[in-house]
C-alpha cells in the first residue's frame, strides 16, 4: 500500500465593511496513489503513478476537481524528470502547450473552473508536486424584510465565508431577530439579531433570506398624570389624565386591590388616592410593570396649629404626656402613638424610649387633614436608672480578676466615665471597680514575667512582687494569678543557687548536693520554670568525673611510691606497671605523675 502524504497551506484574505468576502485557499499534493488523492474540497485523480509521483504520458491524464461552491483559480505542477521534449497541454485552463524540463514548475493561472485536466500531448513525465489554489463562488442573497423597512436589500455572499456586512431593517413595535431561510425564524439562520454573520454561506445558488420579527413587550410611552385642584362637590371626579401605551392598552385601578379597567378612574369622596396603571400587552407580549400616581380631592380647608414634642422628659415611674396639644378650626385634632388607635387625648408614654406621635385633623364631609404627620418624642432614663445600669456592669466583673476580666473592667470604666457628676454620685459600688482595676494591673505584671525563669527574670518578679504588696487586702484577694508569682519566685531562688555553683572542683560536692535538694523540693510546675536546670545536671556530671579521676590518680601514686630506690634492673616491671596505669587515665594529674617515671 502506498503511503499518502498531504500538506495544507491556508491563505485567507478577508474584505471588510460591506465588501464581498474574497479569499483563496491552497492545497499541495506531494505524494500520489492511483485513483483519488483528496484534501477536501480538492481531489486529484491520477490514472498512473510510479514511485509516489503522478505519471503523465500520452495515454493518461491527471484530473483536478473541487467540490461544489468552489472554483479553481491556479494550478502549479512541478516536473520531476522530463522523459521527452513533447509538450504538456491543459484542457480547461489558459495554458496551451509547453515543454517543461526536469525539476521545473509550471503555473496555470486564471483557471476559473471546477475541474482542470493536465494532459501530455505525447511523451512521459513524472510530477512530484501539484499545488491547487481555489476560491469560493459568489452568489446573490436577497432579503425579504417581512413588513420591515430600510436596511440592505441584498448582499453578495462567498461560498465558505462569513456573511458580508449588511444594514438591519426596522419595524415599529418589533425587534429584529436575524435573517433565515424560512419565515418566522424557521430554517437556517445566516444573520443574527445584531446584523452580524451567524453562519458561513454554504448554498450553491442564489437565495432569498427572510427577516424574523419579535413583537416588543407592552410599554408605557406616556404615563398618566394626576389631575390637580380637585375639590369635593358631591359627584365623581376623574382622577388622572390618560396615559398612552406602545404594543398594548393602558389599564387603571384605584388602590392596590381594586379591579383593573381601561376607563379613566374616578372617586366620589374627598381624600388621597393611589391610582395604579400598567400597559396590557397584545399579541402575546408581556406586561410592562405597574406604576402609580397620587391624587388628592380636597373637601375643606381648616386651619391647623401642629402639636409640638415635649422636651426634657425623664422616666418617673408613671405615664408621661408626650406632646403639647395642637389646635384647629374646622375640624378636630386626633393623635396616636405608633400603630395604636386614634384619639383626641394628648398621648402619653409609660416607659423610657423614643415614641412616634402621629396627628391629623378630622373635619366634616370626609375631610382628613395632615393625615399621618408625625414627629419623634424621647423619654430618657432617670439619673438613678443610668447609675443602676453602671452598678450592674461593675458587679458583672466578678472575682477573681484574671486577664480575661480586662474587657468587663474596661466596659464598666467607660460606662462610669460617661455619667454626669450627679449620676456618678449614685453609683454605690465604685470601689469595686477601682479594686478590680488595681488588681488587674498586678495580674498583668505577673503575666508579663513569662517563662522560663532565668536570672534576667529578677527585675520583672521583683516589680510584680512589690506591686502586689502595695495592694490593699481587698485588692490582694482579687488577684487571680498569685500562684504564678509565688511559683516564679520559688523557681528564681533555685535558678540563683544553680548560677552560684560556679567552677566545679572536688570541693563542690556539698554545694551541688544542696542545690539538687532545693530543686527537688519544688513542685512540678515550679521545676518546669527553672531555666538553667541543665547547668545543674552538667555540674553533677563534672563533679562525679572529678571524684572518679582522683581515685584513679591515687592508685597511680601508690604504684610509683612502690618503686625502690636506688633504681635497679629488678625495678623494670614495677616501672612499666606504673607507667601503663597512668597512661590509661584521662586525669591530667595522674598523667603528670607518670611522666616523672
Amino acid at each position: 500500500m502506498r503511503k499518502k502524504i498531504f500538506k495544507h497551506f491556508l491563505i485567507v484574505a478577508l474584505a471588510m465593511f460591506g465588501v464581498t468576502n474574497a479569499w483563496a485557499d491552497t492545497k499541495t499534493f506531494t505524494s500520489f496513489s492511483e485513483g483519488q488523492n483528496t484534501q477536501s474540497p480538492v481531489t486529484v485523480h491520477c490514472s498512473s503513478v510510479s514511485s509516489n509521483r503522478a505519471k503523465l504520458c500520452s495515454y493518461g491524464d491527471i484530473s483536478i476537481i473541487v467540490s461544489a461552491g468552489y472554483t479553481i483559480t491556479e494550478v502549479k505542477f512541478r516536473v520531476y524528470g522530463a522523459y521527452s521534449t513533447n509538450a504538456i497541454k491543459v484542457n480547461n485552463g489558459k495554458l496551451s502547450n509547453t515543454n517543461p524540463t526536469a525539476n521545473t514548475t509550471v503555473t496555470v493561472s486564471n483557471v476559473n473552473y471546477t475541474q482542470t485536466t493536465l494532459q501530455s500531448k505525447q511523451g512521459d513525465y513524472s510530477i512530484d508536486q501539484i499545488q491547487v489554489t481555489y476560491t469560493g463562488a459568489t452568489y446573490t442573497v436577497n432579503f425579504d424584510k417581512q413588513s420591515g423597512s430600510g436596511g440592505s436589500n441584498s448582499v453578495t455572499a462567498t461560498y465558505g465565508s462569513a456573511m458580508p456586512s449588511m444594514t438591519k431593517p426596522s419595524r415599529t413595535g418589533y425587534t429584529f431577530g436575524g435573517y433565515y431561510t424560512g419565515t418566522n425564524g424557521s430554517g437556517t439562520q445566516y444573520y443574527n439579531a445584531n446584523g452580524g454573520s451567524a453562519k458561513n454561506w454554504d448554498q450553491t445558488s442564489n437565495k432569498t433570506l427572510y427577516a424574523k420579527w419579535t413583537i416588543n413587550p407592552a410599554s408605557v410611552t406616556t404615563a398618566p398624570t394626576a389631575k390637580t385642584g380637585l375639590t369635593y362637590n358631591g359627584s365623581a371626579k376623574a382622577l388622572v389624565n390618560a396615559g398612552a401605551a406602545l404594543n398594548g392598552t393602558m389599564n387603571y385601578r384605584i388602590g392596590t386591590s381594586g379591579s383593573w379597567s381601561t376607563s379613566i378612574p374616578t372617586a366620589t369622596n374627598a381624600g388621597s388616592y393611589t391610582v395604579q396603571y400598567y400597559a396590557q400587552g397584545t399579541g402575546g407580549a408581556s406586561n410592562s410593570g405597574t406604576g402609580s400616581v397620587q391624587v388628592t380631592i380636597a373637601k375643606a380647608n381648616p386651619t391647623v396649629t401642629a402639636p409640638t414634642a415635649k422636651s426634657g422628659l425623664k422616666y418617673t415611674g408613671s405615664a408621661q404626656a408626650l406632646v403639647n396639644a395642637g389646635s384647629t378650626t374646622g375640624g378636630t385634632m386626633q393623635y396616636k402613638v405608633g400603630s395604636g388607635s386614634w384619639g383626641t387625648s394628648i398621648p402619653t408614654g409609660t416607659d423610657v424610649g423614643t415614641y412616634t406621635v402621629y396627628y391629623q385633623v378630622v373635619g366634616n364631609d370626609n375631610y382628613n387633614g395632615n393625615n399621618g404627620s408625625n414627629f419623634q418624642v424621647t423619654i430618657a432614663q432617670s439619673d438613678q436608672q443610668k447609675a443602676d445600669a453602671v452598678i450592674a456592669q461593675i458587679n458583672a466583673i466578678g472575682s477573681p480578676i484574671t486577664a480575661a476580666s480586662q474587657s468587663a473592667i474596661t466596659s464598666a470604666r467607660t460606662a462610669y466615665n460617661a455619667l454626669t457628676a450627679e449620676q456618678k454620685a449614685l453609683v454605690t459600688n465604685y470601689t469595686t471597680l477601682t479594686n478590680a482595676e488595681a488588681a488587674l494591673a498586678v495580674v498583668n505584671q505577673i503575666a508579663a514575667i513569662g517563662s522560663p525563669i532565668t536570672a534576667a527574670s529578677q527585675t520583672a518578679i521583683d516589680a510584680a512582687h512589690n506591686a502586689y504588696e502595695a495592694l490593699s487586702n481587698d485588692q490582694k484577694a482579687l488577684v487571680g494569678n498569685l500562684s504564678a508569682l509565688t511559683d516564679a519566685e520559688a523557681a528564681l531562688a533555685v535558678v540563683n543557687q544553680i548560677a552560684a555553683i560556679g567552677e566545679v572542683t572536688l570541693s563542690s560536692g556539698s554545694t551541688i548536693a544542696n542545690v539538687r535538694t532545693a530543686y527537688n523540693a519544688l513542685t512540678g510546675d515550679q521545676q518546669a520554670l527553672v531555666g538553667n536546670y541543665s547547668t545543674l545536671t552538667d555540674a553533677e556530671a563534672a563533679y562525679n568525673t572529678l571524684v572518679t579521676d582522683h581515685a584513679a590518680a591515687d592508685a597511680v601514686i601508690d604504684k610509683i611510691n612502690a618503686i625502690s630506690s636506688p633504681i635497679t634492673a629488678a625495678d623494670q616491671t614495677a616501672i612499666e606497671d606504673a607507667r601503663a596505669a597512668g597512661l590509661q587515665r584521662a586525669d591530667r594529674y595522674a598523667k603528670g605523675l607518670c611522666n616523672q617515671l
